[in-house]
């Protein structure tokens, strides 16, 4: 009655029937439920995903940019059989959103991971466990060389179109598992737990050149300790093996940049997989 009103107002000669009326309001409670659904998975796997989740990025950005990407997705989405006078159901269908972005934002930034434990473990032998620093994007204290690695990587990732990788992995995800429809099988558990292991693999594979050239660098010294006693050892391995391990580093980055390559077009395949999984 109000919009005939309003209608009448503005010289409309042709007024809606209350059905038409009751019809569009329908619609459009419909279209609202479908676009919460879909900014809520956005918004979970942009709260955990690479770059968009660094502490650089605030937190009202974050949600500006799920709510254009939401408006994106939402004329590509199929209407979901979704119950809107349950609350309850319709709130388990949020989680269950949820959920999907939480899975698939840990699946892609298990690589950075990876790469904070390997400058963790490059820091510490070259001598850096002592000189902790706080880290802006995990707001942890870690080495200095953890930082380096971080945004190494980061650019890396932003230079090979990570970042896009990302958002057409984010579109794909509606158009493989529907609103509503998402199921979480065992399996799933059992790729994330490869994905822990492979923090591990990838940790090793980017440190083990700095660990072994300082480690031979420490059996040099310890051999030149006991053929030269006079010699202090300490006051000099200690600027030595940080020159050894910074040599290292700046000769391995181009190793480092191809290993990121593939580190990447993996990052597709497990999105894939979960996808797979999740969609039933």
């Amino acid at each position: 009655m109000a919009l005939a009103y309003c209608l009448l107002k503005r010289g409309e000669t042709h007024i809606p029937s209350p059905l038409l009326l009751n019809r569009s309001m329908d619609s459009l409670l419909r279209e609202s439920d479908v676009f919460f659904l879909v900014f809520i998975r956005i918004l979970s796997l942009l709260s955990l995903l690479p770059v968009f989740s660094h502490k650089a990025v605030s937190i009202p950005l974050r949600i500006a940019f799920s709510l254009v990407l939401s408006v994106l997705v939402v004329p590509m989405v199929a209407n979901p059989a979704v119950d809107t006078t349950n609350v309850a159901g319709y709130a388990l269908h949020a989680g269950r959103e949820v959920l999907v972005g939480i899975v698939l934002g840990f699946a892609c930034n298990f690589i950075f991971y990876g790469i904070r434990f390997a400058g963790g473990l490059i820091g510490t032998q070259m001598g850096f466990g002592m000189v902790n620093v706080l880290d802006p994007m995990s707001r942890e204290q870690g080495t200095v060389i953890i930082q380096v690695k971080s945004v190494i990587a980061m650019l890396l990732f932003l230079i090979l179109d990570g970042h896009f990788l990302l958002i057409e992995g984010i579109i794909r995800s509606f158009q493989a598992i529907p609103l509503a429809t998402a199921v979480m099988p065992k399996e799933i558990t059992q790729v994330v737990i490869q994905l822990s292991y492979e923090v591990f693999v990838i940790a090793i594979k980017i440190s083990a050149p700095v660990l072994v050239a300082v480690v031979m660098t420490n059996v040099a010294l310890g051999i030149l300790a006991r053929t030269v006693p006079q010699m202090n050892v300490f006051i000099i391995g200690f600027p030595l093996t940080i020159g050894v391990g910074l040599l290292t580093l700046s000769i391995t980055l181009p190793m480092f940049a191809g290993y990121m390559t593939r580190l990447i077009d993996s990052l597709r395949v497990t999105i894939a997989t979960l996808v797979r999984l999740m969609a039933g």
